[in-house]
């Protein structure tokens, strides 16, 4: 399955959760470098999620952004899949 397709389908259960938003972050010349992918705000709590195919790692930048959110008090994690995204947000199914 394709980064997108896995992409998609996380924002699509993430969508059908109640009191969430989540969004697609789409990288640009204006945006930050190693921006996490998914950006998604539950019950008052952010969550940053940097969508990688399974084996996949994230890069250096990749990694310090998710550490920058984490520092923030947000919640940010590298996930391959929707289980690992509802985890991350949810807590341990």
């Amino acid at each position: 399955m394709s980064e997108k397709a896995i992409t998609n389908a996380i924002l699509k259960r993430l969508k059908g959760l109640g009191q969430c938003y989540a969004i697609k972050l789409h990288g640009s010349m204006y945006s930050t470098r190693g921006t996490p992918d998914i950006l998604c705000v539950k019950d008052g709590q952010a969550y940053l999620l940097e969508v990688k195919q399974p084996g996949k790692k994230p890069t250096a930048i990749q990694e310090q952004e998710i550490s920058k959110w984490n520092g923030a008090k947000a919640i940010a994690r590298v996930v391959t899949s929707v289980q690992e995204a509802l985890e991350a947000v949810l807590g341990s199914l």
